[in-house]
């Protein structure tokens, strides 16, 4: 019987002292564990964060079906930061798409990214910026952080 208590009392003690450390893994509600994107994007020239960038995931794996290749969207905080939580492992890309009509009102530009802008049919201009594949594992945390080129 002290056997029992000193191992369950161990067993407690581990699992308190990796909570404290702040270490954790997101497990699916099939016990899948599962992977996260998080960062921050922040201007290039200034380094201060870019609050309220829209930004889209969507599976880059060319096995997943059409349908469940949008995985969701997140706004950028005031401190610029961002977080996809609870990803399946696999590849990803994230994109940001800004419609505008002014050529001052231009958006930044994420460096190292894939740039495309396009005239819209009312006239407007948008341009759409995707990232390079991101490849997630089970529980690993991807840190992502992105530089804008600012006018």
């Amino acid at each position: 019987m002290k056997n029992i208590t000193l191992v369950a009392t161990l067993l407690v003690a581990c699992f308190w002292t990796l909570s404290i450390a702040g270490i954790s893994q997101q497990i699916s509600s099939s016990g899948e564990s599962m992977g996260k994107i998080e960062g921050k994007f922040l201007n290039a020239d200034t380094k201060k964060p870019v609050p309220n960038i829209e930004i889209e995931l969507s599976r880059a794996d060319k096995d997943v079906p059409k349908s469940e290749k949008e995985v969701g969207k997140v706004k950028t905080t005031e401190e610029g930061k961002y977080s996809f939580d609870s990803l399946k492992a696999g590849k990803y890309l994230m994109s940001v798409t800004v419609k505008y009509f002014r050529a001052e009102d231009a958006p930044c530009r994420p460096v190292g990214w894939l740039v495309v802008n396009a005239n819209t049919a009312d006239g407007g201009k948008v341009q759409i910026a995707m990232s390079n594949e991101i490849a997630v594992t089970a529980s690993e945390v991807v840190k992502m952080n992105v530089d804008l080129k600012c006018r």
